[in-house]
């Protein structure tokens, strides 16, 4: 006989909660939200709005669905969060109240708009922002939080122009609402501070360091950030917020490297910061400021040969960058790690420590491969810039070994046969493999800087071993490879491996050529006005006693300075001719110089 089977027990009735226990729920929940305890008001609200379904209140469960979808964001659910915005579109959209409705419908479309963003879907995201703009009529500081949004999607999708115009729409839109005392004067943070990112990515660098320094300016007596100052600043205190505009102030420069003006930004925003201790007690993107501002006052103290000082700020960037990885692992963090370590290997490089050099481009290359994994930005919009994530990790990885070739040459500049100390043949060969891995044929494209540099150290490898041939296939290729480049500096840094490389092997007539040819890219260049004049006196010493010299006429330098030009290029192809004139011809090269010079 079969056993009877069990019956199974009735699930237990859910107790229907009372409007003013659901009432009660989202209170708490709030409360929560504010103090940002985002996980108990996630549980508080989610239970709120299981009960609120029985009741049909649409618009207080479209209201309650954002600021759960607010707390997802903040976990880092963004697929939670679309499911939970997509709702409160559709509870906003029954609601009967046309301007209730819309209301709703247009607070809705722009957090789905961020959510699409965030998720990479910039098309979707705009299309949002429109239809959110379209059902506003008077809410501007709905349309100054959309023209934000819109302005970052147009900058990390690369029209800048726009980006700008879209801050600057938030900007003068935040601007009325402070006029009129109905916002924080803080408010026009995010908008000062956007429109400066996009100066700065626009070459505008002077009125970028004003705004920027405005951003500072404001927060001077400030003891509260408001929410709505940008995103990034929420729950950040106004110190924090004033080292991150000191440090985008102290960027904003088209130098190459930071000016003076940068370094008391940077050491006043370094002071603004705590001191990097773990656990990190605040937010995960003010731990990552901490180590772009010390990474930055490394670079500046580096240019002032401040050797002990780098090292100092790399240790505390370092700290900052572990810190904020501890917190949360992020590509900007990562992408902080290679940084630093490429950062030491150029100070050691500088001090003379080959070897410590060699050892950090090592750890460089070895930072790289933690960037192969997917991890999400932190910082603002992407660290890699308008580069791809491939892009970036081609760059940086060529670069690296670059640096690594360098160094095990003890040539630790791109100078041809500069060196640090005696290069044995095992040393020679093992940087002249890495610098090969730089420029490997199955990498793409073949032509940016790094392959170039990377040209330029197996050509100078090469020289050193004594292949002179093959030192100079490498050099002509490196050449032929800055055509597609449209960089007269790279073209005339090929020109000068060229010339240093035959005035090595004595050939003074072909580096003289090679002189020639550089000048002629940028008569404005000191550099190359220096070497002509040099390659010039060195033709005269070497065929000044040929016989065939002694028969060509010699003009005066008022003579050559009024020759024509295809005249004189003419003359010059006649080494003897060069050789029997090359004093005044290196007079009239050296007036060249001191016009470059002025």
């Amino acid at each position: 006989m079969a056993p009877k089977k069990k019956k199974t027990e009735p699930e237990p009735e859910k107790v229907k909660l009372s409007r003013g226990d659901v009432d009660e729920l989202i209170d708490d929940g709030t409360a929560l939200v504010e103090e940002r305890d985002w996980a108990p008001a996630l549980a508080k609200l989610e239970a709120a709005a299981e009960a609120l379904e029985t009741y049909e209140e649409h618009m207080v469960m479209s209201r309650l669905c954002a600021k759960i979808g607010q707390c997802q964001l903040e976990l880092r659910d963004v697929p939670g969060a679309l499911g939970t915005f997509e709702k409160q579109l559709s509870s906003a959209t029954e609601e009967k109240d046309k301007g209730i409705r819309k209301e709703g419908q247009a607070s809705s479309y722009a957090n789905l708009a961020h959510v699409y963003a965030m998720l990479g879907k910039d098309n979707e995201a705009l299309e949002a922002l429109e239809k959110s703009d379209g059902l506003l009529k008077d809410a501007p500081t709905q349309q100054a939080r959309n023209a934000s949004l819109a302005g970052v999607i147009h900058f990390r999708k690369g029209d800048v122009q726009k980006a700008l115009v879209c801050h600057q729409k938030d900007l003068e839109l935040s601007d009325a609402l402070v006029r009129k005392e109905d916002a924080h004067p803080l408010i026009i943070l995010r908008a000062k501070h956007n429109c400066a990112v996009c100066l700065c990515r626009l070459g505008k660098f002077r009125p970028a360091r004003q705004e920027f320094d405005g951003c500072a300016k404001l927060l001077d007596e400030s003891t509260v950030v408001p929410e709505d100052a940008d995103g990034l600043f929420r729950g950040a205190s106004p110190a924090t917020v004033q080292a991150r505009a000191l440090y985008h102030a102290a960027r904003a420069t088209q130098a190459p490297s930071l000016d003076v003006g940068a370094r008391s930004r940077l050491e006043r925003a370094a002071s603004l910061l705590p001191p990097p201790d773990e656990p990190w007690p605040g937010r995960a993107e003010d731990a990552l400021l901490g180590a772009f501002v010390q990474l930055a006052l490394s670079q500046r103290r580096l240019d002032d040969s401040e050797l002990e000082l780098v090292e100092r700020s790399i240790d505390a960037a370092r700290r900052y960058a572990v810190a904020a990885q501890a917190k949360e692992p992020t590509t900007t963090a990562a992408v902080l790690t290679h940084a630093l370590s490429t950062a030491q290997a150029k100070a050691k490089a500088i001090g003379g420590d080959a070897t410590g050099a060699s050892d950090a481009y090592q750890a460089a290359l070895d930072a790289v491969k933690e960037l192969e994994k997917p991890l999400p930005d932190e910082y603002g919009v992407s660290v890699l810039g308008d580069r791809s994530r491939a892009d970036f990790l081609r760059t940086e990885r060529r670069s690296s070994r670059v640096g690594l070739g360098a160094c095990r040459r003890k040539g630790t500049g791109m100078g041809l046969y500069g060196s640090a100390g005696a290069t044995t043949e095992q040393e020679l060969q093992s940087a002249l493999e890495v610098c090969e891995l730089a420029i490997s044929k199955d990498t793409e494209p073949q032509a940016d800087a790094e392959a170039l540099a990377a040209l330029g150290h197996v050509g100078a490898v090469l020289g050193l071993q004594g292949k002179k041939a093959d030192r100079d296939v490498e050099f002509e290729e490196r050449l032929n490879r800055t055509e597609t480049l449209e960089d007269a500096r790279q073209r005339m840094y090929s020109l000068r491996l060229l010339g240093d490389a035959a005035d090595h092997d004595g050939d003074a007539v072909l580096a003289l050529k090679r002189a020639r040819e550089a000048c002629a890219l940028d008569s404005g260049n000191a550099d190359a006005a220096k070497r002509l004049v040099a390659a010039y006196v060195a033709v005269g010493n070497k065929l000044a006693n040929d016989a065939e010299t002694q028969t060509k006429e010699v003009l005066s330098f008022t003579q050559i300075w009024n020759l024509e030009p295809h005249m004189r290029a003419m003359l010059e192809e006649d080494k003897h001719w060069v050789a029997a004139n090359a004093r005044y011809l290196a007079k009239v090269a050296l007036e060249g110089y001191r016009g470059a010079l002025e």
